[in-house]
């Protein structure tokens, strides 16, 4: 704790892509142009009521921040941009097959946009609302098509070999 609470060394590093909890995630702007998206992130919620809520965004940024202690550590930080989960207005569950849709263009910035990289996950369930009139937005497509076969095998071993953009 007194590690964390000295602050991380100066030096970050910064990911394109990184594979977590059995998903791999790229950020936003590394799959713009890419034929399958993975920036989806969903985030597992609870309370004291009985009502779980999950929280939907888009992956905008990977940070690995490291420490100094008698022992290495670090730790992945993921910041995202999270949308309104306001009832009615921004989602809405099928009944018969349980599939979310979440209104893309209803974004909420009342949440803290950093989560750790081990909440992550991607829900297959969600589903992101599409208007015919915003085609040119980003699909969000959870699902790996193997279209880019020489781009996932480079990514992989960028991840593997935690190469990234060091930055100060």
């Amino acid at each position: 704790m007194k590690d964390l609470a000295e602050g991380p060394l100066h030096m970050v590093q910064s990911f394109n892509g990184y594979v977590v909890n059995g998903y791999k995630f790229h950020t936003e702007k590394y799959g713009s142009n890419k034929s399958t998206m993975n920036n989806g992130v969903c985030i597992r919620g609870s309370s004291y009521s009985t009502d779980n809520i999950d929280y939907y965004g888009r992956l905008i940024e990977i940070l690995r921040l490291e420490y100094n202690a008698l022992t290495f550590k670090q730790t992945v930080l993921c910041k995202c941009s999270w949308f309104d989960l306001t009832p009615k207005h921004s989602t809405r569950v099928h009944p018969q097959y349980n599939l979310v849709d979440v209104n893309k263009r209803r974004v909420f910035n009342k949440y803290e946009s950093f989560m750790m990289s081990v909440q992550a996950s991607q829900d297959e369930d969600e589903d992101e609302d599409e208007d015919e009139d915003d085609e040119d937005e980003d699909n969000n497509d959870d699902h790996d098509d193997d279209d880019d076969d020489d781009d996932d095998e480079e990514e992989e071993e960028e991840e593997e070999e935690g190469r990234g953009r060091g930055q100060k």
